[in-house]
């Protein structure tokens, strides 16, 4: 009965595998079907097929990668050239000039969308992998968090100068978030642990002391993912 019991269950594991890779072969097809009239479904598509196939063993991250690939070429995609390190975080500049890319080995790289053959930009002040990037609303400042719990700030008038280290409280824990205020007058910070953190930004030098004195952090008691 046990051997029987053994059978069965090899038999449902083997079945619900090729079920999935029938259904990641068909997203596929299906995707590169319509990737001219529905471009954003098909790359939809593309990665869910991949996804499916991945929890199975059904293809190589190769092959999905190659997927990928012809699709966002097809879609008139431009490559972005980035060294191949892995990426932790990116955030597309409010009105669309910048593109940055944080990076596992502490670097962020500016790139310019709207001239994507201009040499990109490498901000190289972190020391631990980037988690968290924000634009100021006017295209001003980037402010980037890294695994050691340092924030920095470019001032994107000059973004090979020097950057600003704020001065973070370590009660915190690691930053989840960041957002800039409508006017750029003040920097929010927020942490895994539910702590708030503000910098006033004035127009010549940010301040690197927090606006609220109480260890610097207004706690929520809960984790915090997104600020605005």
């Amino acid at each position: 009965a046990e051997t029987e019991k053994g059978v069965a269950e090899a038999e449902m594991i083997e079945a619900n595998k090729q079920s999935h890779i029938a259904l990641s072969s068909e997203l596929a097809t299906l995707s590169a079907a319509q990737v001219a009239s529905l471009p954003q479904k098909s790359l939809l598509m593309a990665v869910e097929s991949i996804s499916l196939a991945r929890e199975v063993g059904g293809s190589s991250p190769a092959e999905g990668e190659e997927l990928l690939r012809k699709l966002l070429a097809e879609t008139g995609g431009i490559p972005s050239g980035m060294p191949k390190v892995p990426a932790t975080a990116n955030t597309v500049s409010p009105k669309g000039h910048w593109l940055a890319t944080g990076n596992s080995d502490g670097t962020i790289q500016l790139q310019e969308v709207t001239n994507p053959s201009a040499a990109h930009l490498v901000l190289t002040t972190h020391g631990g992998a980037v988690n968290v990037i924000a634009f100021s609303g006017d295209e001003r400042w980037l402010a980037g968090g890294d695994a050691n719990e340092d924030i920095f700030l470019w001032d994107l008038t000059n973004p090979q100068g020097t950057s600003i280290r704020l001065n973070i409280p370590r009660a915190g824990g690691p930053q989840t978030a960041l957002s800039f205020s409508s006017d750029g007058h003040r920097l929010a910070i927020a942490t895994a642990s539910g702590g708030i953190q503000l910098y006033d930004l004035p127009s010549a030098v940010p301040s690197k002391e927090p606006v609220v004195k109480n260890n610097g952090w207004i706690q929520t008691g809960r984790g915090i993912t997104a600020i605005a």
